[in-house]
C-alpha cells in the first residue's frame, strides 16, 4: 500500500523553521509530502525550510530530494500558476 500523501500549504509569512520541523516529523513518520506555493515568497520559504530539513534528516541517516512542478490552478476562480514541490527521501 503506497504510503498517505500529504501536501502542506506554504505562504509568504510561513515560518522556515516550523514548516522543516513539520517536513521532518512527518517524513519520518513514512508519509509522502508536497509543498504547494504560490509567489515568490512562499517558494523561497519553502527552499529554506527544505535546507533546514534535510539537516534534521540526516541525524537519521535520511537524505532529502526536492521535485518542483508548475501547474496551473484555478485559485479563488482565477487561473494561477502554482509551484508543487514533491519531496522524496533516501538513506545513506
Amino acid at each position: 500500500m503506497p504510503p498517505e500523501t500529504k501536501t502542506l500549504p506554504v505562504g509568504a509569512n510561513t515560518s522556515p523553521s516550523s514548516l522543516a520541523s513539520a517536513i521532518a516529523t512527518l517524513i519520518t513518520k513514512g508519509v509522502a509530502l508536497k509543498l504547494r506555493c504560490i509567489g515568490a515568497g512562499s517558494v523561497t520559504n519553502a527552499g529554506r525550510a527544505c535546507a533546514v530539513a534535510r539537516g534534521f534528516l540526516t541525524e537519521k541517516h535520511l537524505g532529502l530530494l526536492e521535485r518542483p512542478a508548475l501547474i496551473d490552478e484555478p485559485v479563488n476562480g482565477k487561473p494561477m500558476t502554482l509551484m508543487v514541490i514533491t519531496l522524496d527521501t533516501y538513506t545513506h
